[in-house]
């Protein structure tokens, strides 16, 4: 993989067929490489200065443009927003309604690890503002402690322009202090609002937290610093593929989640027909534990180090999510004898609940892959090759 990164014009297919093995954990290589196979970079390294340059810039004018610029006109405008008709007020409401929701996404980010909670290594870098310093998303959220009457419109986090009477030194202080949680929650809030037609749904944490993960890690302090922005443009390209997924209109088209739970079912019934069986025997059907594990790309159901192990397959797989479906059909034959043995009650709290019986993630890889291979072997022959045995035992990635 170094020789392949190392070269002045990349060989973005060849750097595929390599990661799906797994990039190696020394923090550098693997957000180099997700840049790359997530279209955030271009292969050619001449170019990668101009266009992260560009990006990072546009990233800090849309900080600019949904939080700062919104809050510099809140308290321009009026102290009374009730009296208020212009839309500077009724914008600014909605957005602490949109925010209130993603921030308590936010927060629950992967309780099990300490990083989202932690606080963040560069918060609200010089490049954004230097205003924003002062942790605005923190404070509309912070100040809710307002009397009823003064909180008519301030329903699900909505900030009124009044002081708390009640706050002190300390409060102020804490909401100082950026934590990664509050990376993620801006990052989010700014996709939201430059994408209107989608906006934020409940599940996109679990998608760019990781990634923000990832990226964060890299020992090259300014690829390190400039986290936030880079990692903005790699979950726009992971969305572009899947935000179907999210969109309610989409559930029953050829493209939208129904359609792929379907699938996912008849891969199932044709690769392990008693574990199809049932399923199906025992009405459990793909909406009840289908639809959080394509959605969230599995991130719910395994530990972080598992879930980014599983994603460099799925990232730099040719067809990508396409291996998604086998990746989930591999984990029901692989946990088959436990459910072929339990009852319905039993099977709906395993499938909802998979993390203490799922073998090791690369033995999961290796079966998704010979459940495709086998497929594909029948069309149009071999796609990629499988994971050996000798690859499982000297693999880069440790559980």
């Amino acid at each position: 993989m170094d020789e392949i990164l190392s070269a002045e014009s990349i060989d973005l297919e060849e750097l595929k067929q390599k990661t799906f093995f797994g990039c190696p954990d020394n923090g550098s290589t693997r957000a180099l490489v997700w840049r790359l196979i997530l279209s955030a970079l271009p292969v050619n390294k001449a170019e990668w200065e101009k266009t992260l340059e560009s990006q990072r810039v546009n990233y800090s004018t849309f900080v600019k443009e949904f939080i700062i610029r919104p809050d510099e006109e809140k308290n321009s405008a009026s102290n009374d927003p009730l009296s208020n008709t212009g839309n500077t007020w009724d914008e600014y409401f909605k957005d602490n309604d949109l925010l209130s929701q993603i921030e308590k996404d936010a927060r629950r980010l992967y309780p099990d690890i300490s990083f989202f909670s932690e606080p963040a290594k560069y918060p609200a870098v010089d490049f954004i503002h230097e205003s924003y310093k002062t942790g605005m998303l923190k404070m509309r959220i912070s100040k809710r402690n307002v009397t009823s009457s003064q909180s008519a419109k301030s329903r699900n986090g909505t900030i009124l322009m009044t002081e708390s009477t009640n706050g002190d030194e300390d409060d102020d202080q804490e909401c100082k202090v950026e934590k990664n949680w509050e990376v993620v929650e801006r990052l989010l809030f700014v996709y939201a609002k430059l994408n209107q037609g989608t906006k934020y749904i409940q599940g996109m944490n679990e998608i760019i937290g990781p990634i923000y993960f990832v990226l964060s890690q890299d020992p090259d302090l300014e690829w390190s610093r400039n986290a936030e922005a880079d990692t903005f443009y790699c979950f726009t390209q992971v969305m572009s593929e899947i935000r179907d997924n999210f969109i309610q209109s989409m559930d029953e088209s050829t493209s939208g989640i129904h359609a792929l739970m379907a699938q996912t079912f008849t891969l199932l019934k044709k690769h392990d027909y008693s574990v199809w069986q049932v399923l199906n025997d025992q009405e459990i059907r793909p909406q009840f534990f289908l639809f959080r594990w394509m959605t969230l790309l599995l991130s719910q159901e395994m530990r972080i180090p598992d879930t980014i192990r599983l994603w460099d397959s799925l990232f730099s797989d040719s067809r990508r999510f396409e291996f998604l479906k086998y990746v989930c059909v591999a984990i029901l034959t692989l946990i088959r004898e436990d459910l072929i043995s339990g009852d319905f009650g039993f099977n709906m709290k395993l499938l909802q609940n998979t993390s203490d019986v799922l073998p090791d993630v690369l033995i999961i890889i290796r079966k998704a892959d010979e459940l495709r291979q086998k497929d594909l072997r029948k069309n149009s022959g071999p796609h990629i090759q499988l994971l050996s045995k000798a690859q499982l035992a000297h693999s880069n990635f440790s559980r």
